[in-house]
């Protein structure tokens, strides 16, 4: 986490942490809303901490509400202006290589920024059913929605069995007799369930029964089970698998849109190995081309003069 967050906090320092100079500091950013902390004296914000956040995707986002994580990511963002300031203090953007990297991190950033906003304008509800539709497939989960209650013994469970058939609503039995302390407060519901979260010998039964059938009792050593199936259903509906969907949909969506700018645009590269082995080539042709150091004439005739004067 920590190595994946410092990169955005220090993006999104205040511009309070850099001295006076001419022209604009990277890394600046305006202070605004409720100060979550000062960091030698200069000023991090919520804004700062939200701005953090959005760089998430949905998916990582949740997770880090989920498991409590929150607080550590406004520690990561003060940690971040710390060095940022000492970052500023020793002119470290100032050096040509820090200048690269800021300029390709800026450019990555608009790459970014331009498929994230064409991919939510193209994120539409009726996109996102249409999708969803398109891929039923994958969510096509065969599930059950049953009711439980767990009674002390199988008189018990026969004598319930009977209040139903009279037209007992089991619910209501469920919050008064059933000795299962996670079900009976909700009258016994389990929620929706896929085989794998139902498992047991009493699987197969539960799946069979019909809509609004009972099963059991089924004699346990931890009570006596009794169930009812109030819903039955072969597909996940979108509204379940939703973001799911969504996240899958942007990933698509920015190799779509990328496929579309690379076929539109005109993109030409040199082949260096080509260009050197050419420039070869015309050197080689040069050499061949230039003439040979011939001799004089009378370099030529230097032997014959040479065998004149001997005589």
């Amino acid at each position: 986490m920590l190595r994946f967050i410092l990169p955005l906090a220090f993006a999104l320092t205040s511009c309070e942490s850099a001295p006076d100079a001419a022209g604009p500091v990277p890394g600046e950013m305006e202070s605004t809303g409720p100060v979550v902390a000062t960091v030698n004296g200069h000023q991090v914000t919520q804004d700062m901490v939200d701005a953090t956040l959005a760089q998430f995707p949905p998916d990582v986002l949740a997770q880090i509400e989920s498991s409590g994580q929150l607080e550590q990511v406004k520690q990561q963002v003060v940690l971040g202006e710390l060095l940022y300031q000492k970052a500023i203090e020793q002119g470290i953007h100032n050096q040509a290589d820090t200048q690269k990297k800021l300029a390709i991190s800026a450019r990555n950033a608009l790459a970014d920024s331009y498929i994230d906003h064409v991919v939510e304008q193209r994120l539409t509800p009726q996109s996102v059913d249409e999708w969803y539709q398109s891929h039923l497939v994958q969510f096509a989960r065969p599930q059950v929605r049953p009711s439980l209650m767990v009674l002390p013994d199988e008189d018990m469970a026969n004598a319930v069995v009977a209040e139903l058939s009279g037209g007992a609503d089991f619910a209501t039995l469920a919050k008064v007799k059933s000795m299962d302390p996670h079900s009976a407060p909700k009258g016994g519901d389990l929620g929706w369930m896929g085989k794998q979260e139902l498992a047991g010998p009493f699987q197969a039964e539960i799946f069979g029964a019909e809509k609004g059938g009972l099963v059991g009792p089924i004699p346990t050593p931890n009570g006596v089970l009794l169930f009812k199936v109030e819903d039955k259903r072969d597909t996940v509906p979108l509204d379940e698998v939703r973001s799911d969907v969504e996240s899958r949909m942007r990933q698509s969506l920015a190799q779509e849109i990328v496929e579309e700018l690379r076929n539109t645009a005109t993109i030409e590269f040199v082949d260096a190995t080509a260009t050197a082995e050419d420039a070869g080539d015309a050197g080689d042709a040069s050499a061949e081309a230039e003439p040979t150091n011939a001799p004089t004439d009378g370099a030529a005739t230097g032997p014959e003069g040479t065998e004149e004067e001997s005589k």
